[in-house]
């Protein structure tokens, strides 16, 4: 039951709409799950008719924002912010055009620099995932009492299907697997990945390499040999073919968070993972820009048993410490904040 006195929150959810939302969209259905479950919020989903393209060319010269609502707060869990807004909460999950600008097409580079002005120029507060976002974010400008770092949950999969899961490998000949999730585009460093790949195919000719997520931008992924590219699955699915890969590996060359280790730490998977805000410093990292450590290290997960052991174990502390409940509760204190 919903309290009269319940705080009002409106969630900015067009950046779904998005052909390929990534883990944007991870995030937003996270946390408006997380504050539906509570009794004293009020959160209701803002949504336009409008093309999303043509709808942030709009707001970027100030048009069709939605109507100013004096005792709601409005969170855009993205950087496509409305104009003329009461209350503004705006989530930054990372500022990746600038630390690798090849990694996005010129158009989005300029898109990113003006929302993210304009996010420092119009919110009341600014949500983070990482510190590392916070620093970046006072450098350019935002006020440092405004930025506030709120850690992402691990728990948003539902239960594994492996029934399901395992009819998919099967139909595509694949036993033992190393998996990896996410939007195909060049920061995601897939070429590098799938390149270490092939470096083991000699000596574990049984090993597939299952690559799960939509196309994103830039030049076709072309998949070695053992590469599977099973597009887009159902959350039931992913959390599934986590618990049946012989590992994760993920080894974009950089992230504002990083979900997909957490999510393969939660499922019980050894994950080979580049440093990111998501991973602690005990778990063990290797260098995206190195071929060789990557399939290193793939390699020593897979043969050594006492390894993968201590990683798994590891990975389930990490992802047992991050809910999506814990993130809610500071998401309302700071729209409370913003109220005051």
């Amino acid at each position: 039951m919903i309290a009269d006195s319940a705080l009002r929150v409106r969630m900015v959810t067009d950046q779904l709409r998005r052909r390929a939302p990534g883990g944007i969209a991870t995030y937003t259905n996270a946390v408006i799950t997380a504050l539906q479950a509570r009794s004293d919020v009020v959160v209701h989903e803002c949504k336009s008719r409008m093309p999303v393209r043509l709808l942030g060319l709009s707001w970027q010269r100030g048009l069709f924002g939605p109507p100013v609502m004096a005792d709601t707060v409005t969170h855009s869990p993205s950087l496509l912010v409305p104009p003329k807004t009461a209350n503004l909460v705006i989530t930054v999950h990372d500022l990746l055009w600038r630390d690798v600008p090849d990694a996005f097409p010129a158009r989005a580079r300029r898109w990113h620099e003006w929302a993210l002005h304009a996010a420092i120029d119009t919110s009341a507060a600014i949500i983070v995932p990482a510190s590392v976002t916070r620093d970046r974010l006072i450098d350019a400008g935002a006020d440092a009492e405004r930025v506030h770092v709120v850690a992402e949950g691990a728990d948003h999969l539902p239960e594994p299907d492996l029934a399901t899961a395992g009819a998919l490998l099967a139909s595509l000949g694949i036993e033992r697997f190393v998996f990896s999730v996410s939007t195909l585009e060049p920061r995601k460093n897939f070429v590098r990945l799938m390149d270490a790949f092939g470096r083991l195919r000699d000596e574990q000719p049984d090993l597939s390499l299952v690559i799960a997520g939509p196309a994103g931008w830039g030049p076709a992924l072309k998949p070695v040999p053992g590469t599977h590219l099973i597009g887009t699955v159902p959350g039931e699915v992913l959390a599934a073919l986590y618990r049946l890969a012989a590992l994760t590996a993920y080894v974009p060359l950089a992230e504002g968070f990083g979900l997909p280790p957490l999510e393969a730490m939660a499922q019980g998977c050894a994950v080979v993972v580049s440093p990111m805000p998501s991973v602690p410093g005990e778990y063990p990292t290797v260098s995206p820009d190195d071929t060789q450590e990557i399939a290193d290290d793939i390699l020593w997960v897979l043969n050594d048993s006492d390894e993968r052991d201590k990683r798994v174990a590891l990975g389930r502390v990490v992802a047992g410490a991050r809910t999506w409940a814990a993130a809610g509760e500071k998401h309302v204190a700071i729209y409370k904040s913003v109220l005051q």
